[in-house]
């Protein structure tokens, strides 16, 4: 299948970027930063996917269409936006219209029609907006969402740390009562003048406020922490991809958390 020479590009990509981990295959944590390619495995869900479809038990799977409730389509939408025909060193986003695979797809699925499109689903595990607009016409997809309607199945992205694994050292040391409070940090990407943005940043402001009302000995539920970045990220170079992209986003929080 095509999907093999796309998933070779980029992950010759990676590796010439520093890389020690493959993409999404395996669990695999990176020693550092890897430019793009350390992106890129946050999209590496749709390869998971199509690898819980292929270990179905017996019965499951079948090679006779007749038969089919269901035509998983084995094309990695997503990969092929960050790989874009060139080792993902120059992805394309918006419409991913450098998208190469997507091109001769269609021509491969056989029993791909407007009765049977229905029927087909496709992997796509980016957000909506960031794929071919070939795969975000289709009625039955599998991506990080969201969509407001047809047979749209959202995922997360997937968690390829060693330790996080299902009886990995986290899950050891949470049994022997020895695991460290983890903090769930979430980023709201979006324009700040949407109305739906800041009803949400109102939402949480209150309970924010509502948290540090109550005493400590009486806290039911974790505190929350928001911090609002603002400012042009263009001119701060936050927004490019390097090394030091993370750290600088960190130290921003920080500044405005006081």
């Amino acid at each position: 299948m095509f999907n093999a020479d796309l998933l070779n590009r980029l992950q010759l990509g990676g590796w010439m970027d520093g890389s020690e981990c493959d993409y999404g295959l395996t669990a695999c944590t990176e020693s550092k930063w890897n430019g793009l390619f350390s992106v890129y495995r946050q999209f590496a869900t749709e390869i998971l996917v199509l690898l819980k479809f292929l270990a179905a038990p017996e019965g499951v799977l079948t090679e006779d269409p007749e038969e089919a409730d269901l035509f998983v389509v084995p094309y990695f939408a997503k990969t092929d936006c960050a790989e874009s025909g060139n080792a993902g060193r120059d992805p394309c986003w918006g419409k991913c219209k450098c998208a190469t695979v997507v091109k001769h797809l269609f021509s491969a699925l056989p029993h791909f029609s407007w009765h049977t499109r229905g029927r087909h689903l496709f992997l796509a595990t980016g957000d909506i907006k960031d794929l071919p607009v070939e795969i975000q016409s289709q009625p039955l997809l599998v991506s990080l969402g969201a969509s407001f309607c047809g047979g749209h199945v959202v995922v997360p992205s997937p968690n390829l740390d060693p330790d996080l694994q299902p009886g990995g050292k986290m899950e050891t040391k949470e049994a022997a009562g020895r695991a460290p409070e983890r903090h769930i940090l979430a980023f709201w990407f979006g324009s700040i003048d949407k109305i739906w943005r800041k009803r949400v940043v109102s939402q949480m402001q209150k309970y924010q406020e509502q948290q540090e009302q109550q005493e400590q000995q009486t806290r039911l539920t974790r505190p929350v922490v928001i911090h609002g970045i603002d400012g042009d990220y263009v001119a701060r170079d936050i927004w490019q991809t390097t090394a030091s992209s993370p750290q600088m986003v960190l130290e921003e929080m920080m500044r405005l958390g006081g």
